[in-house]
């Protein structure tokens, strides 16, 4: 669950730690941050001790969690496009724009993108990952600023790639002993959710200190 992982994350907490401040098993925790877990299904205890352990509300936990399960649901009737070109080129372009967003700033960067219609440009030319990759970082920046998304990128946020795209940290972990699918785990669990609705699986740490 993404909203609980990011919440760990942003707390330093290790999944042992959070069990033992919950007395949650750390099976359980485990069940419930990989998503195998039903947490409207929890019992009331399990909830209560999850959101003292991270300082939320069990409200904020079930009201994060039905809204991933409704983007699952959509992300599977999105219409799915491929993209032939490279997968070098996507990282190219991310790691420009992503040089653009520091030096540029939250804002500017989203005028300048919507401005020069980057999003449009990228589409026409079948660059379908550079493309919803920059639908989704407005969208994530636009819920960070507490800013409305941008109507007109509407009928991109009804796509989804037909392969998924990985940072290039995670493609480099090691394959042995199961260490690479581990990896692609946690970057799903941990994915941006305006990205990873795209299977763009970044995370927060991919965006602001790449890599």
């Amino acid at each position: 669950m993404m909203f609980l992982n990011n919440l760990m994350n942003s707390r330093n907490l290790t999944r042992a730690e959070l069990s033992a401040s919950s007395n949650i098993p750390e099976s359980t925790l485990r069940d419930i941050l990989n998503g195998k877990a039903q947490l409207d299904r929890c019992e009331a205890v399990t909830l209560y001790n999850l959101a003292y352990a991270l300082d939320v509300s069990v409200e904020d936990i079930l009201e994060d969690y039905w809204e991933e399960l409704a983007l699952g649901r959509a992300a599977h009737t999105r219409i799915p496009v491929h993209d032939d070109h490279s997968l070098m080129n996507f990282y190219v372009l991310a790691d420009s724009m992503l040089g653009r967003l520091r030096a540029t700033g939250d804002l500017a960067f989203i005028d300048g993108i919507d401005q020069n219609e980057w999003v449009e440009r990228l589409y026409d030319d079948g660059q379908y990952r550079c493309a919803l990759f920059l639908v989704g970082v407005m969208d994530y920046l636009c819920r960070k600023n507490g800013i409305w998304q941008i109507a007109r990128y509407n009928e991109y946020r009804e796509l989804r790639l037909d392969t998924p795209v990985y940072s290039l940290s995670t493609l480099n972990v090691n394959s042995g002993d199961g260490d690479f699918q581990r990896a692609r785990n946690d970057a799903e669990n941990n994915a941006i959710p305006e990205l990873g609705r795209y299977g763009i699986y970044l995370t927060e740490e991919d965006i602001r200190h790449p890599a």
